[in-house]
Parts: C-alpha cells; sequence; structure tokens
C-alpha cells in the first residue's frame, strides 16, 4: 500500500503480483515509490537499488517508436488522466528493448504521480493479464479519485448540515442505492437519524415511511460493533423475509426492501461519532469487498469533515454565548450607572421636597386656625392644599426613581405573594377597565419571600397600567405565581441570579408586543414610547429596581402581536411572617429633651429644628459633620439623642456617632437619609439596631421615631471592619 491523495492508499498489491507484468509507481518527480519483481528482472535492477531514485537513472530514457521522450510523456499523462503505447528502452549494455506500457494519473498524499504497467509483447496470455491489470488500475484509479474528490467537497463547507448532507448524497451516489446517518446522542446510548438520501425520490419517502426517523439504541446493534472495532461491516446479501437488523426490532427490512448493507464506523478526533449505513433496496447487485473499501474511505473522510463542522459549531456558538454575555455585562453596567446617577439626583429631590412638603403642612395648619376669622384665607389654603399634593406626587415619583437606583429605604417582611395579588384583585380589574379580562392563577403551597409590600403592589398595578395600554381593544392579563428552583446553568447567563429557591410572579397580556429595538431598553427609566405627557416611564425600571433590590430577577419576553410577559423571580425565604401589630399611636411631644441635630442643608436644618422645638424639644445645631463632636465634647451640655444625616460631604453619619460615641459612649442615634441603603452596604456594615429614618418624613414621623429611639436608647456597635 502507497500513500495516496489526502491519506488514503493506493492499493497495488493485486496488480503487483500478476505474472510477466511489469508494475512501476512514480511520483511527479519520476521518482520510484514501488518497484516489482517482474520490473527488476526486466530492467536488471533489484527493488533495493530503484526506490527513491528517477526512472531516468535506473533504466535509462526511453522513447516511443514515433521519437517521444519520456520527460514529454508526462504532462500527457498529467493533462489526459494516462497515455498507452510502445516505448523502446537502451540497457546500459547498449542492447534495446520494446515493451507496451500503461501509464495512468494516481493521487498521492502530495502531489499526483503516475501507475505504469508494462510488459513485453508477444504473447495472448500476457495481452490477457495487462488488460486484467489494466481494469484493477483504473478501478483504483476511479476509488482514488472518488474519494479524492469526496474529500474536497466534504472540506468545501463548515456548516454541519451542509456537510451532514454532502456526504449522505455523495456516498448513495457512489454506491448507491441509499445513505443513512446516524449520530450518537450526548449520552451515547442512542443513534439519531441526522441525515439521509436516496437516488430515488419515491424510494427515500418509503424509507422515511418505514420507521427509521426513530432513535435507536446503540446497545447490542451492528453500528455498535463497527464502532468498538472500527472497522465498516458488509451485509452483502440481506434476506428481506422478516429479517430484523440488531438494536432496532421495530424497523425490519422487508419494510424498506433491503438486499444489501454496508456500515461504516464515523470516528475522528479519537471520538466516535456515530455510523454511515449505505444499503441497495433496488440494484439487484450486491455489495462486495471493494464497495466495503471505498464506503470505509467515504465515511472516514466524512466524519472527519462532520467532526471540524461540530468543532466550528462549538466554536461559533461559543462566539455567540460570548457576545450574548457581554452584551448581558454592558447592559447591567448601563443599568448600574443609569441607577447612580437617578440615585443621587433623587437623593437631592428628596431634600428639597422635604422641606416643601412639612412647610407646607406647617402652614396650612396655621392658615386653617384663622381661615375661620377671615374668609380671604380659605382661598390661599386652596393654594397650599394644591402644594402640598404636587409635593406628595413629586415624592411618589422621586420614590420610583430611588427604588429604580435601589436606594429606597425598604421594609421588608415576610409575606405571600398570593396574599398581595388577592388584595390588589379588585384595584387591578377596576384599572384595567371592562374592555381587559383579568386572570389569576396562584401556585398552591408558594414559598414566601421576604419583601417591601407597597413595592410590590406598586409593581403589579405598574405593571397592569402597562398591560391596559397594551391593548386598547381589549384582551386579557394573566398574574400567575409559581415555585422554582434555579440551578447554576440557569444562573449562569442571568447577571445577579444566583443558584436557589425562588417565588416567581409572572404577568402576561395579549397586548400589542414590544419590537426587538424597544424591548432592550424597557428597564431604563424615563424611557418610553408612550405619547409626551401620557408615561413617566418609570413603570418597568420600578419593577426591576424592586426585583433586584429584593435579591432577585427581572425579565421579559415580547413578540409584536401576540404579547408581552414579564418575569420576576423573587429569592424564597424560611422565615415566617410576623403577627399584625396595633395601629400606631398619635405622634408624642418632647418633655424637654435635648437633640444634637447634624444635617449640612440649610432647610433642613431650618426644618427640623422648628419641628423639635413647637413640639417640646430643645436642639443644639451642628451645621456640618465636623462640628458634631466638638459640641458633644461640651460636658456642661446635656444631649439626649444624635440625630444626624447619613451622607453629608465631610464625613458620613456613622463616623459621626463614632467620634460623638467617644465622649459619649451611651447616647442614642437616630439615622435619616434618603439614600442610606447603598451607603449603608457599601461604607459600612451596621449592627442590626441601628435607626434610619427615610426622608422624606412627615412631622409624626419624625416625633415618633425621636421619641422610640430616646426611649429604646437607641445606639450602633462600631461599624465593622472600622475602629
Amino acid at each position: 500500500m502507497i500513500p495516496g491523495g489526502n491519506g488514503y492508499s493506493v492499493d497495488i498489491a493485486a496488480i503487483s503480483g500478476t505474472p510477466g507484468l511489469s508494475v512501476v509507481l512514480v511520483d511527479e518527480n519520476q521518482k520510484i515509490m514501488s518497484w516489482n519483481e517482474t520490473a527488476a528482472d526486466l530492467f536488471g535492477v533489484p527493488a533495493g537499488q530503484a526506490l527513491g531514485r528517477t526512472v531516468a537513472d535506473v533504466a535509462g530514457q526511453p522513447r516511443t517508436v514515433t521519437g517521444l521522450g519520456r520527460e514529454s510523456l508526462a504532462p500527457v499523462v498529467a493533462a489526459e488522466g494516462g497515455w498507452s503505447g510502445s516505448l523502446l528502452f537502451q540497457r546500459q549494455d547498449g542492447s534495446e528493448f520494446l515493451i507496451q506500457a500503461t501509464g495512468l494519473r494516481v493521487p498521492l498524499e502530495r502531489g499526483t504521480g503516475t501507475l505504469w504497467i508494462a510488459h513485453l509483447p508477444g504473447k495472448n496470455s500476457d495481452q490477457q493479464a495487462l488488460g486484467e491489470a489494466l481494469a484493477l488500475a483504473a478501478a483504483e484509479r476511479r476509488r482514488l479519485t472518488m474519494i479524492a474528490e469526496a474529500g474536497k467537497l466534504f472540506g468545501s463547507s463548515l456548516d454541519l448540515d451542509v456537510v451532514l448532507d454532502l456526504v449522505a448524497t455523495k456516498t448513495a451516489q457512489a454506491l448507491g442505492d441509499c445513505c443513512v446517518i446516524r449520530l450518537l446522542d450526548e449520552s451515547g446510548e442512542f443513534l439519531l437519524p441526522t441525515a439521509m438520501h436516496h437516488n430515488d425520490a419515491l424510494r427515500a419517502q418509503a424509507f422515511e415511511d418505514s420507521g427509521d426517523g426513530r432513535p435507536v439504541p446503540a446497545t447490542g446493534s451492528l453500528a455498535e460493533r463497527a464502532l468498538r472495532t472500527g472497522q465498516a461491516i458488509l451485509m452483502a446479501r440481506f434476506d428481506p423475509a422478516g429479517a430484523v437488523l440488531p438494536g432496532d426490532p421495530d424497523w425490519t427490512a422487508a419494510r424498506a426492501g433491503l438486499r444489501s448493507l454496508i456500515i461504516a464506523p464515523l470516528i475522528a478526533g479519537g471520538m466516535a461519532l456515530g455510523v454511515l449505513v449505505a444499503f441497495r433496496d433496488m440494484t439487484e447487485e450486491p455489495y462486495d469487498d471493494i464497495d466495503l473499501e471505498l464506503c470505509a474511505d467515504l465515511a472516514e473522510r466524512g466524519a472527519q469533515a462532520i467532526y471540524n463542522a461540530r468543532l466550528m459549531a462549538d466554536v461559533v456558538r461559543a462566539d455567540a454565548e460570548r457576545a450574548a454575555a457581554q452584551d448581558r455585562l454592558r447592559h447591567a453596567e448601563r443599568m448600574e450607572s443609569l441607577g447612580q446617577l437617578v440615585g443621587g439626583i433623587a437623593h437631592d429631590f428628596n431634600n428639597l421636597l422635604n422641606v416643601i412638603a412639612c412647610f407646607s403642612d406647617m402652614l396650612a395648619e396655621e392658615i386653617a386656625g384663622l381661615a375661620a376669622e377671615d374668609a380671604r384665607l380659605g382661598s390661599v389654603l386652596g393654594d397650599i392644599e394644591q402644594v402640598r399634593g404636587a409635593a406628595q406626587r413629586a415624592i411618589r415619583l422621586t420614590r420610583q426613581l430611588l427604588i429604580f437606583a435601589r436606594s429606597d429605604v425598604v421594609h421588608p417582611e415576610v409575606l405571600s405573594l398570593n396574599e398581595v395579588i388577592a388584595g390588589l384583585e379588585q384595584l387591578l380589574s377596576r384599572t384595567l377597565g371592562e374592555h381587559i379580562g383579568l386572570t389569576v392563577a396562584p401556585a398552591g403551597d408558594l414559598w414566601p419571600v421576604k419583601a417591601d409590600a407597597g413595592q410590590l403592589e406598586q409593581v403589579l398595578v405598574n405593571l397592569a397600567v402597562n398591560a391596559r395600554d397594551a391593548m386598547p381593544g381589549g384582551g386579557k392579563l394573566t398574574i400567575d405565581t409559581a415555585n422554582i428552583t434555579v440551578d447554576e446553568a440557569y444562573a449562569e447567563g442571568r447577571p445577579g441570579l444566583t443558584p436557589g429557591r425562588y417565588t416567581r410572579l409572572r404577568v402576561s397580556d395579549t397586548g400589542t408586543g414590544i419590537p426587538p429595538e424597544v424591548l432592550a431598553r424597557v428597564f431604563e427609566p424615563f424611557f418610553t414610547t408612550k405619547p409626551a405627557g401620557k408615561g413617566t416611564g418609570l413603570g418597568l425600571a420600578t419593577f426591576y429596581g424592586i426585583i433586584t433590590g429584593a435579591g432577585g430577577h427581572a425579565q421579559i419576553y415580547s413578540e409584536p402581536g401576540i404579547g408581552t410577559t414579564v418575569t420576576g423571580l423573587l429569592p424564597a425565604t424560611s422565615e415566617e411572617a410576623a403577627s399584625s401589630g396595633a395601629p400606631p399611636a398619635a405622634p408624642p411631644r418632647g418633655r424637654g429633651e435635648t437633640i444634637l441635630l447634624v444635617e449640612d442643608e440649610a432647610s433642613l436644618q431650618e426644618l427640623a429644628s422648628r419641628i423639635l422645638t413647637r413640639n417640646g424639644y430643645k436642639f443644639c445645631m451642628a451645621r456640618t459633620a465636623s462640628q458634631a463632636p466638638g459640641i458633644a465634647a461640651d460636658t456642661g451640655q446635656t444631649i439626649d439623642l444624635l440625630l444626624t444625616d447619613v451622607v453629608m460631604p465631610e464625613m458620613l453619619g456613622n463616623e459621626v456617632a463614632r467620634r460623638v460615641h467617644a465622649v459619649r459612649p451611651a447616647l442614642p442615634v437616630l439615622y435619616m437619609s434618603g439614600y442610606a441603603q447603598p451607603i449603608l452596604d457599601t461604607h459600612v456594615a451596621f449592627a442590626n439596631q441601628v435607626d434610619l429614618l427615610e426622608k422624606p418624613f412627615s412631622e409624626a414621623t419624625l416625633l415618633t421615631r425621636v421619641r422610640r429611639a430616646i426611649d429604646n436608647g437607641t445606639h450602633p456597635a462600631a461599624p465593622a471592619g472600622k475602629t
């Protein structure tokens, strides 16, 4: 066997052993690669001395009877694929002899070569042997050419589906009548029908109808034996009368009219990929050993092409997954940046709104007592109510911004999503209107979650309003819940989501849907497709902020013309819900206690001091954070509570408390902030007993929290990791 084109072997053994025939194989440089015994006798040169040398060095330069030199035959063979005629040789002793020679162009491992078959003229037996040898040589040449062409064809694409179709089609055409490719599944236990080609379209349909389209077990089958041994299996004559192929008891050869069968393993890269099955159901002539060898060669080349296509598919898939992960990361980073920007703006607005709302309340309270004496004050009181209403709307809007930024101070509690939905069902029905049907499908034994009930109610209302606007002609809104266990594979492609138990809240509508270019931005704040004045662009942004702020995951799926589904996964908790407490009492007044107030906003300084003094408290003011420790160090000054902002230019509130506690270690502390959550999470690790008052606050809320802090003696331990 001589290395042939693209790794295949030129089989000249059967030809070389023919008596009286000189068989010589040369490469494209005319160097001898094979030299049989007849050639050695004819030219008087043993094979050991001939191999690797040029024919001219070993046998001299022949010429044709017409005078054509041997060196001129190479381009003729290359151009026409072969040459046949008489050649006149001259031995080294000067004697000449004439031979009948035929040269055939054959593909080699590198380039092409020429197979020369020759004999001395004059014997009929020699002529007959030459004819047989030429027939064998021609068949071998066709095989090598077919394999080389198939190799190029199979390697012309890296698309797996295209490669499978090419392999099946070429094999069926080369061997007749049909070729089926079955690839192993991931478990390696089943062979899946992957590609099929039949040279006759009607028979192809009959073959498909025979049941071959089903997966079959690999264990115990002929395919398993072929894969285990790495050898193709020939069943030259197959009895179709009820014969059953091993491993597939429901598929009988009789149904497809099977007559002859070859099963060749598809193995490449050290991996068993599957099998290539060639069979004849129309051609009477059975497969033989030559067909077996050709099928094995085609399967080997096909397996490599399939393996390469799979590798490319893996690369493409990995690139796609990497690109998707990068997109998700960029989206998460963009949302985080937007959250930081929005949270900072909302924090500043909170301070302004706190002043507007509280001073409006105090002004309304004072004027209400005078309105009975002066009728003109009634209209002024109405104006103040408009200001108060606008302030409250602005406070709600700011809270939505803080929720998106995950900077809102939340009040989580253990609750059931089913109960939250049930409590809102009537309100949601009224919000949707009569033209939209509401279906609620709560899951049984739903896992509890720990979240802010008010925020979840806001989520549901916002989603209902969005769904209503998407169904102007009517439709259906469905709210359902379920218990979900997230594994590592699911969590891997979703930033921020970790494996574990989750409770799913899903809201689906049959509205107009959202196009892809819009869908990518729906969680961004202020992004809306509604006309000006018809939407704030905070509905879905608020949903995103509430769900992710609770440690969950938010996602949306939509198809234009079909509808939209919004899903939130909230971490399930094993805690039990606390029992409802008694309604809060009226805000208590002070009893002459002194409050050390630390606040850098002048308007809030004025507001807090007025609320405290008019309700029985005294105060001493630190207009900057750095002033507070000095005031606290004055032992002649009685101080009953430190009331400090959390976010200030010079230092954070916890640092103020630490320095004040250096001189007054038992002093209770009440923190206040509208932007406390990320500061507390990022910069310090407060103990659980920290008392935090969220801005904007009302007069009643401030008085209640101050009284509770003094009575309970609330003060934080030193932040973890700080001294």
